[in-house]
Order: structure tokens, then sequence, then C-alpha cells
């Protein structure tokens, strides 16, 4: 009996924490920033009174539902089982709510360059707080670990699981990244362009600026894949 009591107890192998992971890392610390910052005031009413102040959390929310998708985000990169996750959205659910956290900083600048033309009919401006600058930031911070994460997934699709090991990315991923990012870019910048030129009401505009801005940035996307992969099948 003393011998069974005086047993090792066999040790168990614990997991790396998921916090070892540079872009995790980072899409954490840019959720805090842009979640901290998102109720905090974003745009003061100056020169008319009555004195009013905007917050991100004001109008149409855009600062309210970054905060509920950095918080989402949060819980997806620090969650085992979806790092384990074979299924493709699980795995893709992180870079693309990035993409969505960037659409919705592009939404929540715009809107807040609309509530200042609606105060310049009142007589008054807008004074933009550093608040606003603060979250925007946090947004792109999250943008950059999001695509890290998206580069891993090109790079090894099946399992990503918990690996924090430098990431070997051949030339053809790199160039497909970054064809497919700079088309999403001049996609989104395009389609903003276009429905702002459009002439919409001030107050109206943000739905179909931010839908105009998905669809275009996902078209942008796709062709600079595309031309990634021609110039790659062409050598």
């Amino acid at each position: 009996m003393a011998r069974l009591l005086e047993r090792d107890v066999p040790k168990v192998r614990s997991e790396p924490s998921l916090l070892r992971d540079p872009a995790r890392v980072l899409v954490v610390l840019g959720a805090i920033v842009a979640i901290v910052a998102s109720p905090l005031p974003w745009l003061v009413k100056v020169g008319s009174p009555p004195p009013r102040t905007m917050t991100g959390w004001s109008g149409l929310f855009d600062g309210f539902l970054i905060a509920v998708v950095a918080g989402a985000l949060v819980w997806l990169v620090l969650n085992r089982d979806v790092a384990r996750s074979r299924m493709w959205l699980m795995r893709w659910l992180p870079p693309i709510l990035g993409a969505t956290a960037i659409l919705l900083g592009i939404s929540a600048l715009r809107n807040m360059e609309n509530q200042i033309e609606i105060w310049s009919i009142e007589g008054a401006t807008g004074d933009y707080q550093p608040w606003l600058y603060v979250c925007l930031g946090g947004v792109a911070i999250i943008a950059v670990g999001t695509l890290l994460l998206a580069v891993r997934l090109l790079r090894e699709p099946a399992a990503i699981g918990t690996s924090a090991r430098t990431i070997a990315i051949p030339r053809s991923t790199i160039a497909w990244v970054v064809f497919g990012t700079v088309g999403g870019v001049i996609g989104v910048a395009a389609a903003a362009t276009l429905i702002i030129g459009l002439d919409f009401d001030p107050v109206a505009v943000s739905l179909p600026l931010l839908l105009g801005t998905i669809l275009g940035g996902i078209v942008g996307a796709y062709l600079g894949a595309r031309l990634a992969r021609g110039i790659g099948a062409s050598r």
C-alpha cells in the first residue's frame, strides 16, 4: 500500500498557450484597444448650442458593432477547439471578422464625416476626438493579426493547430496574398468613391457604402488573386 501511495502521478503534458502565437496576440491587443475606445467620445459639436457629443455607440452604432466583432475575435483566437477545427468556416472566421472590422472602421469614419455635414447646416462643425483614432488603431492591429492568420491558413489549410513557429511562406502564396490584398483595397476605395459620388443623402449613405465596399473588396481581392495565379502559371 505504501508503494502505491508513493508512486508518482504521471505528468500530463500541457499544450502551449495560444498567446505564444504573435498573430493571436496582435488580435487580442487590437480588440482590447478597440473595445475600450468604442464607447468614448469620438466627435464633439462646436460653434452652435446645444453642445453634443457623439460616441462610437451613438447614431448607427459603428463603435458598438466594432466592439461586438472584436469581442467575438478574442473568443475565437483564444479557443483551442476553434484553433484545431478542420471546418472551413471555423478556420476562416477570424480573417473574415477582421475584414468586417476594417469595413466597420471605414463606415465609422464616414459616419462622423456625415455628422459634421449635418451640423454644418446648423451653423456648427465637429471636432474629432482622439478616441476615434485610438479605436481605428485597434482595428488596424486586428487587421494585421488576422492577415497573419490568413497567411498561415493558406500555407497550412488542413491544420493550423496551436503552432507558434515561424511561418515558412512560398513565393506563390506571398504573391497571392499581396495581389489579393492590394486588389481588395483598390476595390474598397473604388466602390467607396463611386457611392460617395452618387450624392446619397448623408444620413442614408452608410448602408449603401458598407454593402458597396464589401462587394468591391471581394471583387477586387478575387481579381488580384487571379492575376497573381496567372503570373505564377505563366512562369
